[in-house]
């Protein structure tokens, strides 16, 4: 049986492994995917220690390295449910494995939101990612269009500056301060390689694949790529009968973690309140561990 077993492979979940791994803790991390969104990002800027910034992937790749040095046991697998007999929690995988732990940290984040609009493109020049890898293997990087008022979106939006001829921000608000955070906010607004629609959406796409872009104030325009970046909601099918949601779906804790369950905690961005940002998702997984070891060790 395992001390503390970890769902999610992003920067929430890998924080808590490295804690808990590092304290001599029994850990093994299940993930679907390794890094979630943080993994697809192009550039992180605001992460502390990488005053040049650092790419989602590489940032992920350099986690895992870590939470595997202390010993952390890291399975790609996918969860279908999990139950709790005699304070011992029993997870099962798709694949009919059953994992055993005495806690359970969700930290399994977000899927991407989509579009009606866009949906029918994917494959066709509609991205859910902006990587240095995914623009290159994908992207015609002729005019591209990026959907969104967020951290990821401006991150997508700087770089494709640098690879497009032009970029389109296509803002659902009247303005981005209250959405983005302010270093990317300014070096937008100073970029003569992006425009921003406020108020605005994409009503349809155009072409055998993305050709032309039509927004709802009349709009068009020929781009050769979108890039949806519109947020996420919580990938926690696997907890519907738990209990531990809000209305919006995310899980509720205290300000210790942890949820009405006794030993199931909740970080990152599956959890309400969190912010949406890579340092605070990995600030979450860490200060978790110390609030478990307590519950562990009475």
């Amino acid at each position: 049986m395992h001390d503390v077993c970890i769902i999610g492979g992003g920067p929430a979940g890998l924080s808590a492994a490295v804690g808990a791994a590092s304290e001599g803790l029994d850990t093994i991390v299940l993930m679907e995917q390794v890094g979630g969104q943080a993994g697809t990002s192009s550039r992180i800027e605001n992460y502390l220690g990488f005053p040049e910034g650092i790419s989602g992937p590489n940032l992920i790749r350099r986690s895992v390295l870590q939470a595997q040095k202390f010993g952390a046991h890291l399975v790609k697998c996918c969860v279908i449910g999990f139950e709790v007999k005699n304070t011992c929690f029993f997870i099962y995988l798709a694949s009919g494995t059953i994992i055993r732990a005495r806690s359970v940290i969700i930290a399994t984040g977000a899927q991407y939101n989509k579009l009606d609009a866009t949906t029918p493109y994917e494959g066709k020049g509609v991205h859910y990612a902006c990587t240095q890898t995914s623009v290159r293997r994908a992207c015609r990087c002729d005019d591209v269009v990026v959907i969104g008022g967020g951290n990821s979106a401006g991150q997508a939006a700087i770089y494709l500056s640098t690879k497009a001829k032009a970029v389109h921000l296509v803002v659902r608000k009247s303005a981005l301060a209250e959405t983005m955070s302010a270093y990317l906010y300014e070096r937008i607004l100073e970029s003569p390689d992006i425009k921003i629609h406020y108020e605005n959406e994409v009503k349809k796409l155009h072409g055998r694949q993305v050709e032309e872009v039509e927004l709802k104030d009349g709009e068009r325009f020929p781009v050769s790529d979108v890039y949806v970046m519109i947020g996420a909601s919580p990938n926690i099918d696997f907890l519907d009968s738990f209990g531990v949601t809000d209305p919006k779906g995310f899980i509720e804790t205290d300000e210790s973690f942890h949820t009405k369950v006794p030993g199931l905690y909740a970080v990152g961005d599956a959890r309400a309140g969190s912010v949406k940002r890579v340092a605070n998702a990995s600030g979450e997984g860490a200060a978790c561990i110390s609030k478990l070891w307590s519950y562990l060790h009475p």
